[in-house]
């Protein structure tokens, strides 16, 4: 679908008490509403999570409040899209009831671009918490959401297939709560847990058709990449892929290429450059379990951190069907000292052109987000200024728009 975000760099949202975060963005599968959710201060004790759409005409209604309570400290939220709609499903968590519990809501953006909730917030976890980093993921086949959490208290990542039910206005568990077969590295396990704003850990999940793919940080050298099967009999099968190996791996992002391969950008511990690889997928296309060669994607030789990718065209139709050909893959990066960075590729990483520098003088804009349409592609990220403007409590959400050809 065609969009029309206003391009180039303004405002996304600044709160007057500062400390806004972005936390996940996405475009509405039907329309193209881009949909940024974000965690900013709601009074002096406490952080809530919130929302706010750029319609695809280009209209920016106001924030709205992810869950309806929020007299509690919320964070690390994420976001899922629903095929062939304009609704949209948020995960988040939160301790309102003194321990960190995992949460869903479902919400539409109308025809007019008023964005409204569908379903009432839902626990998913168990009371025994704390349950950080929820992730989410929607099978548009089977019409069941895949959420995948950090269970702190048991040190085991766990997940769950969940469906909504329009009649009732509830999420209904389709399986049991599953626990990943794997050791992960042990970082994960605090309830000081954010993985939306970690400069060093990540937790990943991407739709390939029928099936989920996870990618965990193992250790301080490994990616553990496993698959899920959808929801059989209330039960989720799960297979261990191939484990992805570099020294002193970092931040990292993936995406799924057509083609039978999962893609992976990352940095290193330290200074590092960003680079990008093609681990090919058991069971699609190739017989081959050996990634390639990484290739280094920044031009500008220079610290970089917290790399995201998304491929041009990942919203329909679903991956691995015949008219699925992404032509090209977005990536995004922070660097130390001059903003962030993007840049377009083809799959094999090849740069496409220069890479675009945005908001060069605010060495502290950071963590980017990707949203991607047909014609438009948005980089959301926090700053403390927009250009030479401090931005209030010095700090807020810039978007930056690009037209793509």
């Amino acid at each position: 679908m065609n969009t029309h975000y206003q391009p180039g760099q303004h405002v996304f949202f600044d709160g007057a008490a500062g400390s806004d975060k972005i936390c996940a963005t996405a475009t509405t599968a039907l329309s193209g509403h881009l949909v940024g959710i974000y965690t900013s201060i709601r009074s002096s004790s406490y952080t809530s999570v919130y929302g706010k759409v750029i319609t695809a005409t280009g209209a920016m209604p106001p924030s709205f409040l992810v869950p309806e309570v929020t007299d509690n400290y919320q964070k690390d939220a994420d976001i899922a899209t629903i095929e062939g709609t304009d609704d949209f499903a948020v995960v988040w968590t939160s301790n309102a009831t003194g321990k960190y519990l995992v949460y869903i809501r479902l919400f539409r953006v109308t025809a007019n671009g008023k964005v409204v909730p569908v379903s009432l917030s839902q626990q998913l976890t168990e009371n025994n918490g704390d349950y950080m980093a929820p992730r989410v993921v929607y099978l548009s086949e089977q019409k069941v959401y895949l959420v995948l959490w950090v269970s702190v208290t048991t040190r085991e990542i766990q997940f769950k297939y969940v469906s909504y039910d329009e009649t009732s206005d509830t999420f209904n568990d389709e399986t049991y709560t599953t626990v990943l077969d794997d050791t992960v590295a042990s970082d994960y396990f605090t309830s000081a847990l954010d993985i939306s704003n970690n400069a060093s850990l990540s937790l990943c999940l991407i739709n390939v058709a029928t099936r989920v793919v996870a990618a965990i940080k193992r250790s301080a050298s490994e990616i553990g990449l496993y698959e899920f099967t959808s929801p059989l009999a209330g039960k989720i099968l799960q297979y261990k892929l191939p484990v992805y190996s570099v020294a002193n791996i970092s931040k990292f992002d993936i995406c799924f290429d057509t083609d039978g391969y999962i893609k992976i950008v990352y940095v290193q511990t330290g200074t590092s450059q960003v680079y990008g690889d093609n681990i090919p997928y058991f069971g699609v296309k190739h017989l081959s379990q050996v990634a390639g060669e990484p290739v280094q994607l920044n031009q500008l030789n220079h610290g970089c951190g917290r790399p995201v990718i998304v491929a041009e065209r990942f919203i329909a139709p679903p991956a691995l069907s015949a008219d699925a050909t992404p032509v090209s893959y977005h990536v995004s990066w922070e660097t130390a000292s001059y903003g962030c960075f993007y840049n377009k590729f083809t799959a094999d990483f090849i740069a496409t052109g220069g890479e675009e520098y945005i908001n060069s003088s605010d060495s502290s804009s950071d963590s980017p987000r990707l949203g991607v349409t047909d014609n438009q592609v948005a980089v959301l990220f926090n700053a403390t200024k927009n250009g030479t403007v401090t931005l209030a409590g010095s700090e807020g959400i810039l978007i930056d728009v690009y037209d793509i050809s």
